[in-house]
C-alpha cells in the first residue's frame, strides 16, 4: 500500500476507508476482519466532525491489514521455519539422551559436563522462545518474514547465552536471590539459568550489564580500600 497523509485522508476520506473496508474482508482470519471493520467503522463516524481522529483509526486499521496480508503471504516460510525449529529440539533431545545413554561413545566421550549441558539447555531455551514466538504471531497474523533469520540463529544465541550465563554464577561474579553459589547444590538450577538465559534476551543483558556494574565499581574502588587500619 502507498503512504496516506492526512491531507489525501480529508480529500477522500469515504473512499480510502471503503478500499480498507475491501482489504479487510479479504483476511483470512474472520475475528480480526471484523476487528478491522468495526475500527473502520467509526472512522466513518468521525469523518466530518473530526477528520484527525478518523485518520488516526484509519491508519491503525490500515497498519493492522497491511501486517495480516504481509502475514498470509508468508505463511510457507513460516511453516519451513516452524518445522526446522522442531527439528533442531528433537536433535537437542536426541543428543542429550544419546549422550546420558552411552556417555562413553567416542563423538562425546568426556565432554558431558556443566559446560555443555548449560549449552544445550540455553539452546533449547533459544528453539522454545522461538517456536512461542511462531505461533504467536502466526495466530495474531502479524507474522514478519524479516525477522527470519532471528528465528534461525534464537537457538544457536540461546546456547551462547546460556552457556556464558552459566559462567557468570560458576566463578561467583553474582549469587541468585541472596545466596552464595556454593549454596547451589542442585545442578538443575544451572540448567533453569542457562535455559532462562536462552529463552530471554532480555534476562541474559540485564545479567551481563549487572555483572558489568560489579567489575567497573571493583575496578574503581581506591587501592587502600580493602586494607585494615592498624
Amino acid at each position: 500500500m502507498n503512504p496516506i497523509s492526512l491531507e489525501d485522508f480529508k480529500k477522500d476520506g469515504i473512499g480510502l476507508l471503503g478500499e480498507l473496508k475491501k482489504s479487510a474482508d479479504t483476511l483470512h482470519d474472520k475475528i480480526l476482519s471484523d476487528k478491522v471493520i468495526d475500527v473502520i467503522g467509526k472512522a466513518n463516524n468521525l469523518l466530518d466532525l473530526k477528520p484527525e481522529d478518523a485518520f488516526a483509526l484509519y491508519s491503525e486499521a490500515r497498519d493492522t491489514v497491511e501486517k495480516a496480508q504481509i502475514s498470509n503471504n508468508a505463511e510457507s516460510l513460516a511453516s519451513k521455519l516452524v518445522k526446522i525449529e522442531i527439528a533442531q529440539m528433537v536433535t537437542l533431545v536426541l543428543l542429550v539422551y544419546f549422550s546420558y545413554k552411552w556417555p562413553d561413545f567416542g563423538l562425546w566421550k568426556g565432554l558431558v559436563n556443566y559446560h555443555t549441558q548449560s549449552v544445550w539447555a540455553g539452546a533449547l531455551g533459544g528453539v522454545t522462545v522461538a517456536l512461542w514466538g511462531l505461533y504467536k504471531h502466526i495466530q495474531d497474523r502479524d507474522f514478519d518474514p524479516n525477522y527470519r533469520l532471528w528465528y534461525l540463529l534464537k537457538p544457536t544465541m540461546g546456547g551462547i547465552f546460556g552457556w556464558v550465563v552459566f559462567l557468570i554464577y560458576y566463578v561467583g561474579f553474582l549469587s541468585v536471590q541472596g545466596m552464595d553459589i556454593a549454596d547451589i547444590k542442585r545442578p538443575e538450577m544451572f540448567m533453569l539459568l542457562a535455559f532462562l538465559a536462552g529463552f530471554s534476551e532480555r534476562f541474559t543483558i540485564k545479567l551481563i550489564d549487572r555483572l558489568m556494574q560489579t567489575l567497573i565499581t571493583w575496578d574503581e574502588k581506591p587501592s587502600g580500600a580493602g586494607e585494615r587500619k592498624k
